[in-house]
């Protein structure tokens, strides 16, 4: 383990003393795991540390604190592995909880617990695979209790956590623009510089390593860099969820697969999971993600809609939304 510059990295975050023995408690504890392998922690691969999952919730140690902290170790030791697997656990790890509250307080308790009988709120180290298989079943049984427009407003706000001050400089920037084109310009510029800046520092955005190949994918794609304004409507089409991935790539369900940022349903899409795909109804929770900053700037309520999505069996996903 590499204690100092763990603990280096924990004092700054002002983490208690508590906290930080807990923390290298937790790195001791995954490096005991990996010794009696034959493994340690900085030679590790993507299955062992998914085995080391399946042994937390099986034991029901997978609490959101172990699985931060492992994140944490592996962000700022340069692990990957271990940064991007704790990341996909953490990365809307609330959205079935918020899915059982909002539809308790559209429909009542009593409606609730019918759509999820027997449908346990995953913990933070459940498999995306069991997530996936347990939202369509929710899904599937709301399909039979409710409309399509019901169905539609429970998935359309997001059920991310998204805190409003996230956007702040979203706000900040479109005051500074004056109009929604110069706004997306400006974002288009900061984004792009972005992108570099990570690759020259070797960084991650969000998980994904940036080549010079995303790059180049990048700056010709400026309807993911920007996005298109038509009348009253927005377009934009999201980067894919691995991008340097998904332009090597030739199998369609495996691009589809690196397309989807939804831990929720990414799995479904791998026919070599056995589990039944999600239905593309579930992608207005990613249209209510990305209209989220537009709501911010203009101060209300906005609708955004489904053009194209890997659910659907599309190459990319694709939401458009009303700005007025």
């Amino acid at each position: 383990m590499k204690k100092d510059i763990f603990v280096e990295y924990l004092k700054k975050r002002g983490q208690s003393e508590e906290d930080i023995k807990n923390a290298l408690d937790v790195v001791q504890n995954f490096e005991d795991f990996l010794n009696v392998l034959g493994y340690d922690i900085d030679n590790i691969n993507e299955t062992i540390v998914k085995n080391y999952l399946k042994k937390l919730v099986d034991t029901s140690k997978d609490d959101l604190f172990r699985i931060i902290s492992l994140a944490r170790y592996g962000y700022i030791t340069g692990n990957d592995i271990l940064y991007i697997a704790m990341l996909v656990q953490l990365d809307g790890s609330e959205v079935m909880d918020n899915l059982y509250h909002k539809l308790e307080n559209l429909s009542g308790k009593e409606a609730a617990e019918v759509i999820f009988k027997d449908v346990h709120l995953p913990t933070t180290g459940t498999a995306n695979t069991v997530r996936a298989q347990l939202m369509q079943t929710v899904i599937e049984r709301l399909k039979e209790k409710t409309n399509e427009e019901f169905r539609k407003e429970l998935f359309s706000d997001c059920l991310r956590d998204l805190p409003d001050e996230l956007y702040k400089h979203d706000k900040e920037l479109y005051m500074q623009a004056g109009n929604i084109e110069k706004y997306l310009d400006l974002k288009q510029k900061e984004f792009i510089e972005e992108m570099y800046d990570l690759r020259k520092n070797n960084k991650l955005f969000f998980g994904q390593k940036i080549t010079d190949e995303v790059i180049v994918f990048l700056e010709s794609s400026p309807e993911i860099t920007r996005g298109k304004v038509n009348g009253n409507k927005l377009r934009i089409v999201k980067i894919p969820f691995r991008t340097d991935e998904w332009l090597k790539e030739k199998d369609p369900d495996k691009k589809r697969y690196y397309v989807c940022h939804c831990p929720w349903a990414r799995e479904s899409l791998l026919s070599e999971n056995l589990i039944p795909k999600v239905s593309e109804e579930f992608c207005h929770c990613s249209a209510g993600f990305v209209k989220k900053p537009f709501e911010q700037i203009f101060g209300r309520k906005l609708k955004a809609n489904i053009i194209r999505s890997a659910l659907k069996g599309d190459e990319f996903c694709e939401f458009e939304i009303e700005l007025l």
